[in-house]
């Protein structure tokens, strides 16, 4: 049966002029002309938000200036009011999405992403679903409107959505905010665009369907526009559904090299969808120059082909085993290379899997003239490399770099008191941190607090000689605790042995219970409670705190809640505790 309006038929009287001025007043009272604005409302939206981001970013870059070259005087009405509505959005931020949610339903692992989420999914829901109509009396009428809006405003996103996905990216430059922080927003825009692109899509299959069945629907199926929106619709969805944690986890290279070039598809497909209509191509266009200068600036930037004494140049990179299962890579040719603790690096290995680059987080500061790398083989290319180790004590590759990237835009000099907390080979993030803080001059740290947890006390060798000169820089304002969580039971006590490492000399079998770095340094033997070593900290808090956390997903959850709860602190007033201004948290992981 098919669809009748004012007597008139949607099908069969296509021709009588009636019909026409029916189609006339549709149009007259939903201008298809007019569906463009409501791309410019997604736009406004996500530049209010990078606007935001970017006044935040300037204002701690300037107060953290500030704090290390001026006297440090109470803060003033302006100030004391933004720190305090801070603590009480890192008290919400900060907090923990249960893991069973995230695992499962892909959110992200913070509230206050998750909540950013809800807000923008609700603009974008209410302008697409609530204006009226969304169907027209008869789709000769014209297009339907919801359609029309949610097509445009899925296209809208498009921009942000491949700018998102580079390790280059002018939000980045904007913002502070590294990359790999921007991930989980990477995927949040992705599934935007694919739920708009779903709506976008359903009036044009459901009216045809009401008005002559499927026969009709075939028919109109053969239209350009039909044709064309099918592909960039199905690119869409693979993008959203494959490429989720656990695929990359599961096959980390193969799901990479898949998504950019599906990306590639799904850009190229869309343009042709929507090109000259409703002057859509410019978002296309927009698009492929975000990507273009993205990827000009990362060739130039951050890879081989950086102009100057790195240009097409290979590196030298000796490999050598550590210990069990853990060996590092070093790098002495770096003329030309900087980068800041915290960041990370892509290593791409010439002689071996040259398609395949893997980021290794930076163990030193740029005052040692080199680059290095700890490593605890997975699978693939760095199992490879260790299984090349057990034949020989090291081996020498040859290398190209691309970095640095990553960590954060806040300067570490600039905080009273600093909690480094790390597990395993995440003590790469926080050895740096440690060894700018106490060989920079500038820097106003008062307290530094490192925590170490990893599973034998052989694995504090990694990094002996560094823990020794920083101890013998910092003196007193350093605290250095290691706690080796599977050791023997028997062992389950602290040791603080007043026989210091002091030379490089010194065998790993020497620097065990009875020869341990003194001045501060503890080796607690048992696993820790990671919410005690929180609680400790909470108690010292001075006016500026930094947090700086790597290592494994539960201990950073741990940290982060800790966090959460240190705000309290803030925002409280108690005249027994010391003024506090800031608790700030950075945390590393791969995981993204």
């Amino acid at each position: 049966m098919g669809v009748t309006y004012m007597g008139l038929d949607c099908l069969a009287d296509k021709k009588d002029p009636l019909y026409q001025h029916f189609h006339t007043v549709s149009q007259e009272k939903v201008p298809w002309t007019h569906q463009p604005w409501y791309g410019l409302v997604t736009v406004y939206f996500a530049v209010a938000t990078i606007f935001v981001a970017m006044v935040k970013c300037f204002w701690y870059m300037w107060k953290d200036h500030r704090y290390i070259v001026s006297e440090r005087k109470l803060p003033s009405i302006l100030t004391s009011f933004v720190n305090v509505t801070t603590a009480y959005c890192r008290l919400f931020g900060y907090q923990q999405v249960p893991e069973l949610f995230v695992r499962y339903l892909s959110l992200p692992t913070s509230l206050g992403s998750l909540i950013y989420s809800i807000i923008a999914s609700g603009y974008l829901l209410c302008f697409c679903l609530v204006p009226h109509f969304w169907y027209r009396q008869c789709r000769g009428f014209g297009s339907p409107p919801l359609a029309v809006r949610a097509g445009i405003m899925s296209t809208a996103l498009t921009p942000f959505l491949l700018s998102l996905s580079g390790k280059v990216n002018f939000i980045t430059t904007l913002t502070g905010i590294s990359y790999e922080k921007l991930n989980w927003l990477h995927q949040f825009v992705g599934v935007a665009a694919l739920v708009l692109a779903l709506i976008h899509t359903i009036p044009f299959i459901y009216q045809p369907l009401q008005e002559g069945g499927v026969e009709n629907l075939a028919k109109v199926n053969k239209d350009y526009l039909y044709v064309t929106g099918w592909p960039a619709t199905v690119f869409i969805i693979l993008l959203c559904a494959l490429f989720k944690k656990q695929v990359r986890e599961k096959m980390y290279e193969l799901s990479f090299h898949l998504h950019w070039i599906m990306g590639l598809g799904y850009v190229a497909a869309l343009g042709v969808h929507v090109y000259d209509q409703l002057d859509q191509q410019h978002y296309i266009w927009a698009t492929a120059a975000i990507w273009a200068a993205q990827w000009v600036c990362r060739v130039v930037l951050k890879t081989f082909c950086r102009p100057g004494s790195g240009f097409f140049r290979l590196r030298e990179a000796e490999i050598r085993r550590l210990g069990e299962n853990v060996f590092e890579v070093s790098i002495d040719s770096i003329k030309g290379f900087s980068w800041r603790p915290g960041q990370h690096c892509f290593i791409r290995f010439v002689n071996r899997r040259i398609l395949d680059s893997h980021p290794f987080s930076i163990a030193t500061v740029k005052e040692d003239d080199k680059l290095r790398f700890i490593i605890v083989p997975k699978e693939g290319l760095t199992r490879e490399l260790y299984a090349e180790l057990e034949r020989e004590v090291a081996v020498t590759k040859r290398v190209l770099l691309d970095g640095p990237y990553g960590g954060t835009f806040r300067n570490h000099l600039a905080f009273d008191s600093v909690l480094l907390m790390a597990t395993g080979s995440g003590v790469t993030v926080t050895l740096p941190y440690l060894l700018s803080l106490v060989k920079e001059t500038k820097s106003v740290t008062r307290v530094i607090d490192f925590r170490w947890i990893v599973r034998h006390e052989s694995d504090i060798g990694w990094i002996k000689y560094e823990l020794n000169e920083a101890l013998e820089a910092a003196g007193k304002k350093l605290r250095i605790h290691i706690y080796v969580a599977e050791e023997d039971a028997s062992k389950a006590k602290t040791t603080t042995e007043k026989d210091s490492w002091s030379g490089k000399e010194k065998s790993l079998s020497e620097t065990s219970e009875d020869a341990l770095l003194n001045q501060g340094m503890q080796v607690t033997y048992g696993r820790p409670d990671v919410h005690d070593i929180m609680a400790e900290y909470r108690s010292g808090l001075l006016r500026r705190n930094l947090i700086v956390s790597s290592g494994s997903d539960l201990m950073k959850r741990t940290v982060s809640q800790a966090a959460a709860e240190f705000q309290v602190d803030i925002v409280s007033t108690n005249k027994h505790q010391p003024f506090i201004e800031e608790v700030y948290l950075h945390t590393e992981s791969f995981g993204w």
